[in-house]
């Protein structure tokens, strides 16, 4: 985002016979043990043409004809308790300790002349770089260490196999990483990672190898994303704030969030529970991988569903104690795209001192800092970690971010608005949320892409995609909220609770896997809202801010008044005495002004939309008793199945406006002493 356009691409895939794999074992990397990475920094010599130079004086941050200013503080060398290097921090917290990850630089400038590499790219610089570095002999890092101590692994062709350790015999390093510092071929906040050799050193081939645009500053963001790819896997693992429009993903707009997959579009820089369950990092000590405590601080196991009942769990801090709850979101059938919902409780840097339990543009003035809160979001699919072709049965954008925020459709002002220099100095069309368009189910929430479209579009893309960056609230404009805000988490002052009749809500998302265009039907895509129960609540927050929350399956009431919007809303029997739903207060079924597809609009009262208005059915065996009042608008349809029960209870009203159906088949049954309502051309069908 932000101008940020992310070079974030595997380029070398794998084509050999799928065999059978894990994805605890690392793409191509190890996940667990030691891996030490050999750093090298080069500058390219436009002989030929300076006027392509990037940065031809230099920076303070990286000095022409020097070593960058960072070059000491990018990796320990040796392991310590402590660590220091920024991305040996990074490892050591991500994996709970399982992975250690060193490295050391080559103490020498390399410079590879324009002329040298033919035609410029990223393979003839790393191919003539290849050239010099192997024309040393005895070579050495900073601090001594020769390259058989980068040589810790051997090089395997079968992705997600068990890493060997490599014998006594040099065979190869493990991983180069190349920092450049004037390339114009690698722009500022670019870089990219390989899965083949980078050449011959030392008369061997390097296993692996990464190259990032260095001089304007040490690259983190992209550069823990890129080493983060051959450890996860390829392209299609791009998650968390880390994906672009072209890739193939579950939901239909860009995702937010965070993740070890995330970059310039990330909130949190952390990563996620779902990272740590993809790789197999266990906390040292813990009998589970997905680990909670109960309300006696003893370890229970965190992943659970509605076979496995709720009840009162202690979180702790999700970044250093590895505390994480994972729900399986019920009556998703089995042929469509299964959902998790996860929760983390980060305390954020200033209560664990984790300098990545930050939002990621939080040092700016014009953000605010992450506060302490419970972080979610909901996992489609991306959870089969054995088998044959594990790494390609993914699409990215495997996780959705559910912020306390809520879900709107969004509205947008007519001009963009360029605010004083922040993360970056554009304008944006600023959007703001309207209380009577809050859609718990189908809307747009801060922390994606949202799609605009008007009555003249026909088919929607990412030409029609828009920045949520500038968001109105009352006469303030608020800054790159997309990138985190204190908003965004759970907490008991603010927004404590999720269940059936909050906004955001606890049931299921809709997917459409596509690549922003019109998507081929695919049967597992979920197109329908299931009601589930789900709930969860903070009970209390302790003086170190753990969080003792309640996780039930029989909530069953809707007590504020809701909008809902989805082309399809079930009600199953999920209650097994009483209503499986009670609307108390004032429910809406209207058509949703958020897309659910890209092509073939409706139109509805002369606006259009790309989606269906709101139909919501009551399954045989499950009971609405409606005590407050639900409106059906916008051609919407309540309808009631054989064996589905409706009661309507007394002074409770049904209003049935123009163009919306109430429908009771037959079989179907309704109590109660409420009545029904219609307009003009309202309709109530029975039979």
């Amino acid at each position: 985002m932000i101008q940020k356009i992310l070079f974030a691409v595997l380029l070398i895939q794998s084509f050999f016979a799928a065999a059978q794999q894990n994805s605890t074992n690392g793409w191509y990397l190890t996940t667990k043990d030691t891996l030490r990475i050999l750093v090298v920094f080069v500058e390219v010599d436009y002989d030929t043409d300076s006027k392509l130079e990037d940065l031809p004086e230099g920076t303070e941050k990286w000095p022409d004809g020097g070593l960058p200013a960072y070059a000491d503080s990018i990796f320990d060398t040796d392991w310590q308790e402590k660590p220091v290097g920024i991305m040996t921090r990074y490892y050591n917290e991500s994996s709970l300790g399982n992975l250690i990850v060193l490295g050391d630089y080559l103490p020498k400038l390399y410079r590879v002349k324009m002329s040298e590499m033919g035609k410029a790219n990223n393979y003839t610089l790393v191919k003539e770089l290849a050239k010099i570095i192997a024309a040393d002999t005895n070579l050495r890092s900073n601090s001594g260490l020769d390259l058989k101590q980068f040589d810790l692994w051997k090089d395997s062709s079968k992705l997600g196999s068990v890493k060997e350790k490599s014998g006594e015999a040099f065979e190869g390093l493990d991983h180069v990483m190349i920092f450049t510092r004037n390339f114009h071929k690698i722009p500022k906040d670019n870089g990219m990672a390989s899965g083949s050799s980078m050449g011959f050193i030392n008369g061997k081939r390097t296993d692996t190898y990464s190259i990032f645009a260095g001089g304007h500053g040490f690259p983190f963001g992209i550069l823990r994303h890129e080493l983060n790819h051959l450890l996860i896997g390829g392209n299609n693992f791009h998650a968390g704030g880390g994906n672009s429009a072209g890739f193939k993903s579950y939901f239909t707009f860009l995702q937010g969030g965070w993740s070890m997959m995330g970059a310039s579009h990330s909130s949190l820089l952390t990563c996620s529970g779902w990272d740590r369950y993809w790789l197999g990092w266990q906390k040292p000590g813990n009998d589970f991988l997905i680990s909670a405590r109960d309300e006696n601080n003893l370890e229970v196991n965190g992943d659970i569903g509605r076979e496995t009942g709720g009840g009162i769990f202690l979180l702790r801090d999700f970044e250093t104690d590895g505390d994480v709850l994972r729900i399986k979101l019920p009556f998703i059938p089995d042929s469509e795209f299964q959902q998790w919902l996860w929760i983390e409780n980060h305390k954020t840097i200033g209560l664990n001192g984790s300098d990545f339990d930050v939002f990621q543009y939080q040092d700016h003035e014009c953000i605010t800092p992450a506060r302490p809160g419970l972080y979610m979001h909901v996992q489609a699919d991306a959870n089969t970690r054995e088998g044959k072709n594990i790494y390609r049965n993914v699409n990215a954008d495997y996780l959705r971010s559910v912020i306390a925020d809520g879900n709107y459709d969004f509205k947008w002002e007519a001009d963009p608005l360029l605010l004083e220099p922040c993360i970056n100095h554009v304008a944006y069309i600023p959007y703001y949320y309207d209380p009577d368009f809050e859609n718990p189910f189908t809307g747009n929430h801060a922390q994606e892409f949202p799609q605009y479209y008007t009555n003249a579009d026909t088919i929607l893309n990412s030409e029609t995609m828009r920045i949520a960056a500038h968001r109105r609230m009352g006469d303030v404009y608020e800054r790159i909220s997309m990138n985190g805000n204190p908003r965004h988490g759970f907490r008991e002052s603010g927004n404590k609770r999720l269940g059936v009749g909050t906004n955001p809500s606890s049931a299921n998302m809709l997917t459409l896997v596509n690549t922003r265009r019109p998507a081929k039907e695919d049967e597992q895509n979920n197109r329908k809202i299931y009601i589930n129960g789900l709930s969860v609540e903070i009970l209390q927050t302790l003086p170190d801010a753990s969080l003792i929350v309640e996780v039930r399956f029989d909530d069953n009431i809707v007590d504020q008044n809701r909008r809902w919007c989805a082309p399809e809303i079930v009600l199953n029997n999920h209650i097994v005495e009483g209503p499986d739903l009670i609307v108390k207060e004032h429910l809406t079924f209207d058509i949703g002004e958020t897309m659910t597809r890209f092509d073939n609009p409706d139109t509805v009262n002369g606006k259009t939309y790309f989606t269906d208005p709101t139909t919501m059915i009551v399954k045989s065996g499950a009971e609405l008793v409606v005590e407050g009042r639900i409106t059906l608008k916008a051609n919407s349809k309540l309808i009631i199945e054989s064996g589905g029960t409706l009661t309507i209870n007394k002074k409770a009203r049904i209003y049935v406006e123009n163009g919306s159906e109430l429908i009771l088949k037959n079989g179907a049954i309704k109590r109660g002493k409420g009545k029904v309502k219609t307009d003009r051309t309202g309709v109530v069908r029975i039979g």
